[in-house]
């Protein structure tokens, strides 16, 4: 019996090493600088808005049972603050989620180089805020 016992835990723990492993391979494209612009077309129209972007994703790490990448987001060429993401690997293709401030970004990593999704900033006066579209490219 003590055979039968020992045979199922290395299966389990097996198992469950090879989950990790897939969930690590699908975050690892993540981490890197990427660099893109928010689409304010149809939007007023603002000198102080700066489309250019760079999210910068440092590690992805497994926390309390959730993946969470750590890193930091901003205008390009400017001051880039620091954020926590979380990560959704349920798909074939994981996302990230953060707030940065007032604004919610969420992106859909669509390939090894390109991150795409939705930038939501605040609502200003009684109209709510609609998201605006984003695009990333991994830079080496």
């Amino acid at each position: 019996m003590r055979g039968g016992i020992t045979l199922g835990a290395v299966i389990g723990g097996l198992l469950i090493a090879g989950a990790v492993a897939a969930q690590t391979d699908l975050t690892k494209p993540l981490v890197g600088r990427w660099e893109g612009e928010v689409d304010y077309r149809g939007v007023p129209s603002d000198p102080s808005r700066a489309p250019h972007r760079t999210l910068i994703v440092r590690s992805v790490t497994q926390k309390e049972g959730k993946w969470v990448a750590e890193g930091r987001f901003g205008i390009t060429g400017k001051g880039l603050a620091p954020v926590e993401m979380e990560v959704d690997t349920e798909g074939s293709k994981p996302s990230l989620r953060f707030v940065n401030g007032p604004i919610t970004v969420r992106l859909q990593l669509l390939d090894d180089k390109h991150l795409a999704g939705t930038f939501t900033p605040p609502a200003v006066g009684r109209r709510g805020s609609e998201p605006l579209q984003i695009r990333l490219e991994k830079q080496e």
